[in-house]
């Protein structure tokens, strides 16, 4: 009976360990990290003669699991709402702020239930302002309404028309109400309709890790193992593909997110390279802005970026806990000038 009960209260120890070192009891003392620079401070890289600058205009968040705090922040999108939706992969919930990183509320828990994610990786809108969310480690996509009360799933059936998704980890809806969902593990971006249901699916990628869909209709892949960038029509058809391993210009290293902005540049996350890495529409190289670091304007593995209605390109900096929000200036446009060709605009 001894052996029992310490057998018991060792297990109770064990769990309460657990409970600390996962979740502070008290998170009422903690305020939200946000830093603003006194006056700007311009960073600018050059290569090849092409040239790239940005300044920092915000930077939030840090390691924690209060609010306003990440565990491993991965994707982010602007709402119908203009605020900012960040997917909390390792804390699994999705974190929304204001566009100047004041927190507002988060959405989801830990589990595999409606309404619950296992390492949620991305999170988008539809046509109707439903959120979809790329509910990674449960291997679906979730819609939920814009209070993240669940409303339906797809994807992870076997008993659904297509292959069930194996990692989604980005996802991207047309005008008409499709959505493309990068299947990691499936090596291939799957296509279903609004009611979640099956249509088609492209193949060849290695690696499809993120998307980005313009208004002329394509289709931009980032192919994280591949390291270059795979652009098709909605219809599957090869357009073009450009990058390949390296670090020097118009070279790439696991390349994450995708975003369009002013002047038509294509901006891609360069993860492995600790940077953002600039492309005209047609993949030629524009510039490359940031460097390793852990100082404000300072990047470890960004992971996806996107635009925000005022033109700032939020950067989602998974390696340093936080968001970073730059003034981004290319051969000679500024982001402020509020251009965006990617996405559904609202």
């Amino acid at each position: 009976m001894l052996k029992v009960t310490l057998f018991i209260v060792v297990l109770l120890v064990i769990a309460i360990a657990i409970a600390v070192h996962e979740r502070p009891r008290d998170c009422l003392d903690s305020e939200p990290f946000i830093w603003r620079p006194k006056r700007p401070v311009r960073f600018s890289e050059s290569q090849a003669g092409l040239a790239g600058a940005y300044d920092v205009a915000l930077l939030f968040g840090r390691l924690g699991w209060c609010e306003g705090e990440f565990q491993g922040p991965f994707g982010i999108r602007v709402g119908p709402d203009r605020n900012l939706y960040v997917a909390d992969d390792l804390a699994h919930r999705i974190s929304v702020f204001d566009a100047e990183g004041q927190f507002l509320r988060s959405l989801g828990c830990r589990g595999s239930g409606p309404g619950e994610v296992l390492y949620v990786d991305a999170v988008n809108f539809g046509l109707g302002g439903e959120l979809y969310v790329a509910d990674t480690g449960a291997n679906r996509i979730q819609v939920w309404d814009a209070a993240g009360g669940y409303k339906r799933e797809f994807g992870r059936h076997p008993q659904e028309r297509g292959t069930p998704l194996k990692n989604p980890r980005d996802i991207v809806i047309d005008e008409r109400g499709l959505s493309y969902v990068a299947d990691f593990n499936g090596n291939r971006v799957q296509i279903y309709d609004g009611r979640g249901r099956f249509v088609r699916a492209m193949t060849g990628f290695d690696g499809p890790i993120q998307l980005c869909l313009t208004r002329g209709g394509l289709l931009y892949i980032s192919e994280m193992h591949a390291h270059r960038i795979q652009v098709r029509t909605v219809n599957g058809a090869v357009v073009r593909s450009f990058g390949e391993e390296g670090d020097r210009l118009g070279q790439l290293r696991s390349p994450h997110g995708l975003a369009f902005g002013p002047g038509d540049f294509l901006y891609v996350a360069d993860y492995g390279n600790h940077r953002i890495h600039v492309f005209h529409e047609d993949g030629r190289p524009a510039g490359i802005l940031g460097q390793r670091g852990t100082s404000p304007g300072f990047l470890q593995h960004p992971t996806t970026v996107c635009f925000g209605s005022e033109g700032r390109l939020y950067v989602v900096d998974k390696g340093n806990h936080r968001i970073q929000a730059w003034n981004v200036y290319i051969d000679g446009v500024d982001s402020n000038e509020n251009v965006s060709r990617s996405g559904i605009e609202y």
